[in-house]
């Protein structure tokens, strides 16, 4: 009862708000309802311009005994439900609208012995809507004092107990969502679940509907004491859901003791949180690089990372307890947050190491980026505590590095250089940028992948990688290049690419020249993988 009784009062506050009863804007007209007795059918029925509707039946106390969203077409044809048969006596209120733009009317309801018997039930309901004011048992896993309400701009808050395992649960119907996005005019659905003592698992069950393809321009924006989680709609595949009936998605405080004791000092004090799907209570092994998830935790640095805050990481601990880090993951000072984007659920941590390098002496200026990329994961020493900040970059480097720091992704059908073989570890990020337009290679279907970059190649390979990305508009102006004294020795085929990063104020170059037929450090590559990742905000 208190399940169906939240879903009703939730739905219906969504999209009536708090307007005065009997105001209308003249869209939305109902039909005079006769006296009412408990227990018999009423017939709803009116006329409207809008597509979709709420209906509710207010008591006299003002509570909502009945709601639903329903489209126009079926407003105008009748919308029959029968009264709980033991029903209280008085008069009640029949609003129809969405957010401001509503009417209402009184009807009568005659007395009637004992307390009310359930919510009023559905007659036929051709057009397949469910019904949310149906007696419907409660849904697997929602908790009896469970209390779900609306907040301020049409946000669902929940706030539960904790069960003898330290969960929270929450339960959320189709008829909830639908109202809240009716109510905001948005297919984004935001979801806050209050802090609860003793918790340490929020675990949110949605209708699997809610991640059908029919819904992949939406979103839900699920915010837990944990941290907050940004779900794509279309976050599953079509067939992972074809027979599930409800998606959970659980966030959990994980234990930093029971990881490996080096892993326990480097995380002393930092959030770490295990994340995961299931279906129908099943434990569901997601991953989708279409979909990323992102994921923002609070975070209040030290003094000494917050004057480094840049060297804030996400580190992802995989099962056999190694870490791989997420290279977007960054800490923003003005939000107060730690913010990563993720295309599988596992355990993630907030993680603080500076990198040892004893050779940069001497390269101050490439420093930061070699440091800030060093910890994000982007770049690696060539040997414990060395970078060789003076080496020269291949071309198959150069790549992997940029198709790490832009995080591109595109899965390799079959070779695409007769240079390049599945066994080498470059081969995965150099077919991505073929796939991707970025690398072309040379006209004997080669790449080369060893030799070393130049620069005009690797001006070349960032500006088409930064467009693949959506971050660079490439175009025919190439007037940026006069600023050079070598500008114009820019072959053809590089000269929108070298110009669009001119304009954007990534290629800086040297003594007035771009040197563009000289090879590019791993100093100076680690500047400009710095400044594409900023780029990639």
């Amino acid at each position: 009862m208190r399940t169906w009784l939240a879903s009703c009062v939730i739905a219906a506050s969504l999209i009536l708000g708090s307007m005065p009863a009997h105001a209308s804007q003249g869209s939305v007209r109902l039909d005079p309802v006769a006296p009412a007795a408990p227990g018999q059918p009423l017939t709803i029925k009116g006329d409207t311009t809008l597509e979709r509707i709420v209906l509710q039946i207010q008591r006299p106390n003002r509570t909502i005994l009945w709601t639903d969203v329903v489209s126009g077409e079926r407003f105008r044809s009748g919308v029959s439900i029968t009264l709980p048969a033991a029903l209280a006596a008085g008069e009640y209120e029949l609003l129809a609208g969405a957010g401001a733009d509503r009417t209402s009317i009184g009807f009568q309801v005659a007395a009637a012995s004992g307390g009310e018997g359930g919510g009023p039930t559905h007659g036929d309901d051709d057009d397949g809507e469910s019904a949310s004011g149906s007696a419907q048992p409660s849904p697997a896993g929602q908790a009896d004092d469970t209390d779900i309400r609306i907040g301020q701009d049409g946000i669902l808050v929940a706030v539960g107990k904790t069960d003898a395992s330290g969960v929270v649960r929450v339960v959320l119907s189709r008829e909830m969502l639908e109202a809240a996005k009716l109510a905001g005019g948005s297919s984004k659905v935001r979801i806050e679940l209050g802090e609860t003592p003793g918790a340490g698992t929020y675990r949110t069950t949605f209708p699997a509907e809610a991640f059908t393809a029919a819904a992949s321009g939406g979103s839900y924006e699920l915010k837990t004491p944990l941290g907050l989680v940004h779900i794509p709609a279309n976050a599953f595949g079509r067939q992972e859901l074809a027979a599930a009936g409800q998606v959970s998605v659980v966030v959990g405080r994980r234990d930093a003791s029971s990881l490996p004791g080096e892993l326990q000092e480097s995380l002393r004090g930092k959030p770490v949180i295990a994340l995961h799907f299931e279906l129908d209570g099943r434990p569901l092994p997601w991953r989708n690089d279409r979909a990323p998830i992102t994921v923002e935790l609070d975070y209040k640095p030290a003094p000494a990372e917050r004057m480094n805050h840049e060297l804030l990481a996400v580190w992802h601990i995989d099962e056999a307890q190694r870490v791989i880090p997420v290279p977007n993951g960054r800490f923003e000072p003005s939000a107060g947050k730690v913010i990563f984007r993720t295309t599988h659920f596992s355990t993630f941590a907030v993680a603080y190491k500076v990198p040892d390098f004893r050779d940069l002496n001497g390269y101050e200026w490439a420093r930061k980026p070699v440091e800030v990329l060093a910890a994000k994961g982007i770049v690696q020493g060539a040997a414990p505590e060395l970078f060789r900040p003076e080496r020269s970059i291949t071309r198959a480097e150069f790549v992997t590095l940029l198709v790490r720091t832009l995080e591109l992704a595109a899965s390799p059908e079959e070779s695409s250089f007769e240079d390049v073989l599945p066994s080498d570890y470059y081969y995965e990020p150099v077919e991505a940028a073929k796939r991707l337009g970025i690398a072309q290679g040379t006209a004997a279907g080669r790449f080369e992948p060893d030799r070393p970059v130049t620069r005009q190649e690797m001006m070349t390979l960032a500006a088409r990688a930064l467009a693949a990305a959506g971050k660079l508009t490439l175009s025919a102006d190439t007037s940026g290049l006069a600023r050079f004294l070598d500008g114009q020795e820019a072959a053809p085929y590089a000269r929108e690419s070298i110009a669009a990063l001119v304009r954007q104020g990534l290629i800086e170059g040297a003594d007035g020249r771009l040197q563009l037929q000289q090879s590019s450090t791993r100093a100076e590559t680690a500047v400009l993988m710095y400044r594409l990742y900023n780029e990639d905000k």
